[in-house]
């Protein structure tokens, strides 16, 4: 009775299913998946705050900037301590602006290639 007892739980012993991946197997590409999407969005933000500090780095007299607000002016003087710019929108009005608020220098077309494109060919 004891062998047939003992041969019996030996049985069930080794009948038991295999047992699946561990739980760290299961998770492990969800994680990494993550990890690389953070790494690439992180990436691009540092790109766009670089090229953004390079941006106002370049900033001069006379140049006309487009601000977060969609305002257009033309930098009439800068102040490096307190980080603003005097913006000339107008004959006779100026504005004292933050320089994080600029979003992008206009760079104008030489006017030759303005009137070549009106003329017809």
């Amino acid at each position: 009775m004891d062998i047939l007892l003992a041969t019996w739980i030996w049985a069930q012993q080794d009948a038991r299913p295999a047992e699946g991946p561990s739980f760290l197997v299961s998770v492990l590409p969800i994680i990494l998946l993550f990890i690389v999407l953070w790494f690439l969005l992180s990436w691009s933000e540092r790109r766009r705050s670089r090229e953004q500090a390079k941006l106002l780095g370049s900033l001069k007299k006379n140049d006309k900037v487009i601000f977060a607000g969609g305002l257009i002016g033309t930098i009439a003087n800068i102040r490096d301590d307190d980080n603003e710019v005097i913006v000339k929108v107008d004959d006779n009005v100026r504005l004292r602006i933050l320089k994080a608020s600029i979003q992008q220098v206009v760079r104008e077309e030489p006017t030759d290639r303005r009137q070549d494109a009106k003329q017809p060919s």
